[in-house]
């Protein structure tokens, strides 16, 4: 095989290129080496293969100078080696120098150095900086200087500076302080930092401080939206309420407008048959039907008119279907008028409960008589009430309105609620607690 000396210039001079680079590739990694303090025995078998690269390179680089000058002298040795083992070499130390470097790139990954937690802290999205008890700044990463810097308009420098931009009362950059907490600011860029300051406890750094900056732009503008919602929803509900009052007041007023036309048919009607027995001289037994019920609408109209709600199943089922409610009734309704209206009332003060506090859609009611009493049991399917309920206006109007024509109202709460009725067939009887009978709930 040829060697260096009969080979052309071209082959020889890429030998020396290829030789000067490689010395150039031990240089960096000694100096790599040598500035993270590596292990001497490590820097030692380096510094051998830099000092074999640099002879060969001089002996060839003389030995080429003294061949193209014309020169007869004695070449050395490494002119005499065969050009396949010089690139050997060369390619040989060129792979392990590149090995080197990256075992040695990968290791200084690993270790924790000086630098190390000044780069951890750059990579972190929020500002974080510390301050020694002089207020100069020991550590202080590259998110919280860019913050530092649009508050200030210069290069942070000492906590001093950032405590008095923090504390300004007006900004002329853009920045402006938002929110209810004092330390939120909104920036130029659109983002919302939330400042917070605090002294470190640990005893060895004690008199240090710690000002870490958040971004809460996503929460900020979030929780606006939020907020404008939940108004938007108060004003609404009060909107509805208030809806609610009006249909309530407009359906009252049709119940009584509807009881008082009611009451003055049947009271007029009553009147012109007693009339018309008169005029034919009827004997009074064929007269009791009609007196009975005069004296029954006689009855109604002294005691209070606005309690006493007088609708028939036309009127109830146009209240239903207003509220949206279906009315499922078992059992027959009693022939005393007054206990019809009783029921009724207490029917329409149960749609209306259901419907606005219940949130339900139906309501149950059942009916059973027997020769003394006729007991109304009432129920829905709507949620059950709260723990703590008490009666409301409604309900306390209809009890008086009960217990005032001798019956008796239970009302139950838990586990769900249901109204009781206990009318006694006659009117002016009152009724006995032993004659009430146990409470069952109807199923839905």
């Amino acid at each position: 095989m040829k060697s260096f000396e009969t080979f052309g210039i071209f082959v020889q001079e890429m030998i020396l290129v290829a030789l000067f680079f490689l010395i150039l590739v031990e240089i960096r990694l000694l100096c790599i080496q040598h500035s993270r303090k590596r292990k001497a025995e490590v820097m030692a078998v380096n510094f051998l293969l830099l000092i074999a690269s640099y002879g060969i390179l001089t002996d060839l680089l003389s030995d080429y100078l003294a061949i193209w000058e014309g020169k007869n002298r004695l070449l050395h040795i490494a002119a005499r080696w065969p050009v396949g083992f010089l690139f050997f070499l060369i390619l040989a130390d060129n792979g392990y120098l590149i090995r080197r470097i990256r075992n040695e790139d990968e290791k200084y990954k690993k270790d924790l150095s000086v630098y190390s937690i000044k780069q951890t802290l750059d990579h972190l999205k929020c500002g974080i900086c510390f301050c020694d008890d002089i207020g100069q700044i020991v550590l202080c990463n590259e998110k919280m200087y860019q913050l530092g810097y649009m508050l200030t308009g210069e290069n942070l420098q000492s906590y001093l500076l950032l405590k008095e931009a923090l504390e300004a009362k007006q900004y002329s950059n853009g920045i402006s302080k938002v929110g209810k907490k004092k330390n939120l600011y909104y920036f130029p860029n659109g983002t919302v930092w939330d400042f917070r300051q605090e002294k470190l406890e640990d005893p060895s750094l004690q008199g240090y401080i710690q000002v870490l900056a958040l971004d809460v732009t996503n929460l900020y503008f979030n929780s606006e939206k939020i907020q404008k919602s939940n108004e938007e929803l108060i004003r609404l509900n009060k909107e509805i309420r208030k809806m609610y009052e009006c249909i309530d007041d407009q359906i009252r007023e049709e119940e009584t407008l509807a009881m008082k036309i009611r009451i003055h048919d049947s009271f007029g009607r009553s009147l012109l048959a007693v009339r018309q027995l008169l005029e034919e001289e009827a004997e009074p037994e064929k007269m009791k039907g009609q007196l009975k019920t005069i004296r029954q609408t006689a009855q109604i109209l002294l005691g209070n008119m606005e309690e006493v709600q007088d609708e028939n199943k036309e009127s109830i089922t146009e209240k239903a279907e207003k509220l949206g409610i279906t009315v499922f009734v078992t059992g027959s309704m009693p022939e005393e008028e007054y206990q019809k209206l009783l029921i009724d009332q207490a029917i329409m003060e149960c749609m209306t409960n259901c419907a606005r506090h219940a949130g339900g859609t139906r309501v149950f009611v059942k009916i059973t008589n027997n020769k003394v009493l006729c007991k109304v049991q009432i129920t829905n399917n709507g949620k059950k009430p709260a723990e703590g309920s008490q009666e409301g206006g409604g309900l306390t109007s209809l009890r008086k309105t009960v217990e005032r024509e001798g019956g008796k109202m239970q009302v139950i709460f838990s586990p769900e609620f249901e109204l009781i009725l206990l009318l006694s067939h006659e009117k002016d009887r009152e009724i006995k607690s032993s004659e009430e009978v146990p409470v069952k709930i109807l199923n839905s």
